[in-house]
């Protein structure tokens, strides 16, 4: 069990999280309602997904956790691609927060690979 406020792709993900929601605060209308919920809730997955297997008692359910966060960054670059497309967020900002939430995927398979390797090691060798 290890403390995930520690962890770099926690802070991260919650970083993720509040640029998001500062984003789409700006969306209204039923259509735009629906969107920043799915995009906001995807956002909070990643970070959660993190703390919950950080705490989740051995390696291979953090690694589990850490898949389902991984499945949350790509979640929510798509939901902010279509934002883009259909004009709802502005193709700078947008596009930053994908570059982000790329960059951050890229550090949970990372993390990922590692705890996985640590968990198939055998004591002595």
């Amino acid at each position: 069990m290890q403390d995930f406020r520690k962890l770099r792709v926690w802070r991260a993900a919650q970083d993720l999280a509040v640029a998001v929601h500062g984003m789409t605060q700006t969306l209204h209308g039923t259509d735009a309602a629906s969107l920043r919920s799915q995009v906001r809730r995807s956002a909070l997955s990643i970070a959660a997904n993190v703390a919950e297997g950080a705490v989740s008692g051995s390696p291979r359910q953090f690694a589990r956790f850490l898949q389902m966060a991984i499945a949350s960054t790509s979640e929510t670059e798509s939901h902010l691609d279509f934002a883009i497309r259909v004009r709802l967020l502005p193709d700078a900002e947008a596009g930053k927060l994908m570059q982000d939430t790329v960059v951050l995927r890229r550090q949970l398979i990372a993390l990922r690979k590692r705890v996985l390797e640590a968990a198939n090691q055998k004591p002595g060798t």
